[in-house]
């Protein structure tokens, strides 16, 4: 969910603020990867997708502005730090200039654009178009979220899931 990619953002800066003040560790010392996918796939679009797509994201995904309880027209988690969003004020921007990588499921992303394309938003190849291009820092499309986090631990890494 939106939720759970915003949560995981506070996840992820929690190992890194931890490993700081409990080891004198340094944010270099991690290679962190916040996999998106499923509905959290979302949030790995810059505001121009919100602004152009957020009523049909919003349907789709059910995840309202804390502030109007209406579809955001900018990403919630991008840029500035918002009340009511559960990541801690850790934005992808912060985030990502501490190294945090963005793996974004491109599945997910294609079964959006046809949901909204469906809705009257245009064709679906030029939604997901849209999707490649506004992607946010440090992120990049892995052909399915879950398969991203299974070759993942098979490389080392340790899973965590945020819902």
């Amino acid at each position: 969910s939106p939720k759970g990619g915003a949560v995981a953002l506070l996840y992820a800066n929690n190992i890194m603020n931890a490993h700081a003040s409990a080891y004198d560790g340094q944010d270099s010392d991690y290679a962190l990867i916040v996999c998106l996918r499923h509905y959290s796939t979302v949030l790995a679009f810059d505001d121009s997708v919100w602004k152009k797509y957020g009523e049909g994201i919003h349907e789709i995904v059910n995840f309202p502005d804390p502030e109007t309880g209406e579809a955001p027209t900018v990403n919630l988690v991008s840029t500035i730090a918002r009340e009511g969003v559960p990541n801690g004020g850790n934005t992808i921007e912060a985030s990502a200039a501490r190294g945090i990588q963005l793996a974004v499921c491109d599945n997910a992303a294609t079964v959006i654009s046809q949901g909204l394309s469906s809705m009257g938003f245009g064709a679906a190849e030029d939604i997901y178009a849209d999707f490649k291009a506004s992607a946010v820092p440090n992120s990049r499309f892995v052909s399915a979220g879950v398969m991203a986090a299974t070759r993942a631990q098979e490389y080392g890494y340790t899973f965590m899931f945020a819902d």
